[in-house]
């Protein structure tokens, strides 16, 4: 039987794989990529190693699926609070983001919401977003995967 924390190691190791090689399967895609796409796709990479390399440090083998349905759920929970309390700043800017590129540089930008930041209880900083949580989201159904086929369920 193998553990959660092998899991970890083994989704490390190719996620820093695909981190150190950017454009390696680009020539399996049928359309081409964009670069935005690309960049996107890199940083979600880039928060996946870190929260792996947190949950290595951190979690106790067999416990890595409830530490990260925790974690989801804080996350979520802090995100909705945060969407809450900025909700005027946000759709301001939203709206002044939404309209036309030529439209949008002649007239003043509202201010920029403020980030959303979670301090952890080590003092490490996540900016908690959209992306942040479908990284989450991601790890905890492959992780689930990795469970139900490693009992056979």
């Amino acid at each position: 039987m193998s553990s959660d924390i092998e899991f970890l190691r083994q989704r490390l190791i190719l996620v820093e794989r695909e981190l150190a090689q950017p454009n390696a399967n680009q020539h399996q895609v049928r359309r081409p990529v964009r670069q935005s796409d690309l960049v996107r796709r890199n940083i979600a990479y880039r928060r996946e190693v870190r929260l792996l390399q947190k949950l290595l440090a951190q979690t106790r083998p067999d416990n890595v699926l409830h530490v990260l349905i925790a974690w989801r759920h804080t996350l979520s929970q802090f995100a909705k609070k945060h969407r809450t309390k900025h909700k005027e700043v946000i759709r301001a800017y939203d709206e002044w983001f939404e309209l036309p590129p030529h439209v949008r540089g002649r007239s003043a930008a509202p201010p920029k919401p403020p980030a959303p930041r979670f301090i952890d209880h080590d003092g490490t900083p996540w900016i908690v977003d959209d992306g942040l949580l479908a990284v989450v989201d991601d790890l905890i159904e492959r992780l689930q995967k990795w469970l139900e086929e490693d009992t056979g369920i």
